[in-house]
């Protein structure tokens, strides 16, 4: 189902965090070419029939509408993508993507910038949300996101330190290499000094990507490899 007026004043959040999502009264079905007769009678089994409305016929709030739209085309899942990205930009520059006095014929044109570092580079919004915006507001359909939930996905991945993710495994696989160097000399982890300094970088991987599989294997190797020379304490 395409909402078609996806709006700040359309979203309603709970006591619990939950999202309400109101004003279905302009709603389609994404295809109706699956049963376009039942688009039109309604669900006989008594669900809201959902109205058809022609093509060509402008509905929804300007300044949160896709391009297709305002230009009177069929809406799409994307469609909504672009007003959700609208929001999401409103939210974090406290500012409409669109201004009040932009014109019909530039937004009918796409032709909004949704990069925060141009806009509002007071803000400091992080680069990986830019991106988001921008690309959930593409003037071009085919670029935005295929649907509500990819858009929501990436927007998680950002609040789950995606960033943060990746510099640990940065981390974690440096130490990994320096535990294979030390791996790679005369020593193991019976060697005294050498094992003690394996085992210590082996550790801070694991400690900063606990599913690091190499680091775990190599973990194995450092305690059950025979050293090629026996320390001098013990020679």
């Amino acid at each position: 189902v395409v909402h078609r007026d996806l709006k700040p004043a359309n979203l309603m959040l709970g006591d619990f965090g939950e999202i309400y999502l109101l004003d279905w009264g302009i709603a389609k079905l994404a295809d109706e070419s699956l049963d376009p007769e039942r688009v039109e009678r309604g669900n006989p089994i008594g669900e809201t029939p959902v109205p058809k409305t022609a093509d060509g016929a402008i509905v929804g709030t300007l300044v949160y509408m896709a391009p297709e739209q305002i230009m009177g085309k069929p809406a799409s899942v994307r469609s909504d993508v672009f007003a959700l990205g609208a929001v999401l930009f409103e939210i974090l520059a406290g500012a409409p993507l669109r201004p009040h006095d932009t014109t019909f014929a530039s937004m009918a044109k796409g032709k909004h910038d949704a990069r925060f570092s141009v806009r509002c580079p007071e803000r400091d919004v992080a680069p990986e949300l830019e991106a988001i915006c921008v690309r959930a507001t593409a003037a071009d359909v085919g670029e935005r996101f295929p649907s509500a939930r990819l858009l929501a996905e990436a927007v998680e991945r950002f609040l789950e330190g995606d960033r943060d993710v990746v510099r640990r495994r940065e981390l974690a696989a440096a130490h990994v290499s320096a535990a294979r160097e030390i791996l790679a000399g005369p020593t193991s982890i019976a060697g005294g000094a050498g094992g003690a300094g394996v085992m210590r970088q082996l550790g801070s991987a694991l400690a900063l990507d606990p599913e690091n599989v190499e680091a775990r294997k190599m973990v194995v190797e450092a305690l059950t490899t025979v050293p090629r020379e026996l320390p001098a304490e013990i020679a």
